[in-house]
């Protein structure tokens, strides 16, 4: 890497630099604990989904992942059990939720979409995708009064071109942690901060969130480093030496995968930058990577807006119901599927099951509201995406093993905030490609 490259990557780096720009960093797992405050969760009454004794079909596209391999799996057995348990015998046609698997290419995506409509006859799309992959369906969409939920991470900011009145999101609230991540850490933890990613998130809103949550703390970016760019990977001795060089408060790294596990190893066995605390972005701290971490990550924090044990009225019975459906813990990706399944049984009640009047039922999925897991969930009429409650995270041992442990509740900054509105404005520099489920 050339001296030109390192430069751009350091504290003056802005969001257009991410892709256009070569370097590496990685930052350091902390086994530092700060304070643990009181838990205090929204409250969310227990779920009153309504029954519907006409389902409409639903077509479901997913990606084939090799980074999480559990996700569809985890994202169609949410969606299922929702709408079993919206059929008034509990259990739902089985010939209703009809489902397709897609590659990276986003062409396959669009074709699948096409195929569950026309071939299929799905009623309802759920799409788990950018959403800048769904514009080129918006025509067919609304030429075929169909409607897609796009159900994914959320690590994205939805631009304006990307809206559609059949198009509305169902995410995770990826970017909104990250934001509320880095107000959080400055105030807690100190306003020096090094940013680092891999190469694969570094073209999203959520990392660049984080910076701008951060900064609206008072933090300074010290320097930003972007590590696996392919066709090279950086040795990571060399960057546990940037991270010691630049003397950071803390270390937010934004990692999944296989990177993520190429981030802990370096870290626990450089001597020289393994007590900086780290804050990690919400899937760095994914409970399947935490089994491979071990107890080295005892402390890390992060944001999302679910995690298991989160004391919710909704999310007891959710995850004892997704495990005696599917023989294993409920994950994040699971939460999802079934919000977004119940986000789809309340749109259908209030259209009055007439998903064939469009205005009718559209306005019946911006007005969406329910209890689940991760609390109360609504529609924002204006960005047609869902907001929720968002809860700091810290990596604690209990008989399970290594998990996350929901120990606060941090407030989600506003979609209409100058900083959010200016970003939406920005033109797209992210990944078409969802890296996150590849």
């Amino acid at each position: 890497m050339t001296e030109r490259q390192r430069a751009l990557l350091s504290s003056n780096l802005r969001r257009r630099d991410f892709l256009r720009s070569f370097g590496a960093a990685v930052g350091g797992i902390a086994i530092t604990h700060l304070p643990v405050p009181r838990e205090r969760f929204s409250s969310a009454a227990a779920n009153d989904s309504p029954k519907l004794s006409q389902m409409p079909t639903i077509g479901l596209l997913v990606p084939r992942s090799g980074i999480n391999p559990r996700l569809a799996g985890s994202v169609a057995a949410g969606l299922k059990l929702a709408l079993d348990q919206a059929h008034p015998q509990g259990r739902s046609d089985p010939g209703k939720l009809r489902l397709e698997e897609v590659g990276i290419r986003p062409s396959e995506a669009v074709n699948a979409a096409k195929t569950l409509i026309l071939d299929r006859k799905a009623d309802i799309l759920v799409g788990v995708m950018n959403p800048a992959v769904a514009t080129d369906l918006h025509d067919f969409l609304e030429s075929n009064r169909t409607f897609l939920i796009i159900a994914d991470a959320g690590a994205n900011i939805v631009r304006e071109a990307e809206q559609s009145p059949y198009v509305f999101h169902s995410t995770l609230g990826y970017w909104q942690s990250s934001f509320a991540m880095g107000e959080w850490a400055v105030r807690n933890i100190g306003r020096k901060v090094f940013v680092a990613s891999s190469f694969y998130e570094s073209g999203y809103d959520a990392l660049y969130s984080f910076r701008l949550g951060a900064e609206r703390a008072g933090g300074k970016i010290l320097q930003t480093y972007i590590s696996h760019v392919p066709p090279d990977r950086m040795d990571m001795i060399r960057v546990m030496g940037a991270i010691g060089d630049a003397r950071p408060d803390f270390v937010f790294a934004s990692y999944c995968g296989a990177e993520a596990l190429d981030f802990a190893r370096a870290f626990t066995s450089s001597a020289s930058v393994s007590r900086i605390p780290l804050v990690g972005s919400s899937f760095m701290a994914d409970e399947d990577l935490l089994k491979n971490f071990g107890a080295a990550t005892i402390g890390m924090r992060s944001c999302l807006s679910w995690a298991p044990g989160l004391r919710t009225s909704g999310n007891d019975p959710f995850e004892a119901a997704f495990e005696n459906m599917m023989g294993r813990p409920a994950d994040s990706f699971a939460v999802l599927g079934y919000d977004t399944g119940q986000l789809i049984v309340q749109a259908v009640s209030g259209a009055g099951g007439d998903l064939g009047n469009p205005v009718r039922a559209r306005e019946a999925f911006r007005s969406a509201k329910f209890a689940g897991p991760r609390g109360v969930i609504r529609m924002n009429s204006e960005s047609q995406s869902t907001g929720m409650p968002l809860y700091l995270r810290e990596v604690t041992m209990n008989g399970k093993g290594v998990v996350n442990r929901a120990v606060d509740e941090l407030k989600a900054t506003s979609e209409n905030d100058r900083s959010v509105v200016a970003l939406r404005a920005e033109t797209r520099t992210g990944w078409l490609n969802a890296y996150l489920n590849v």
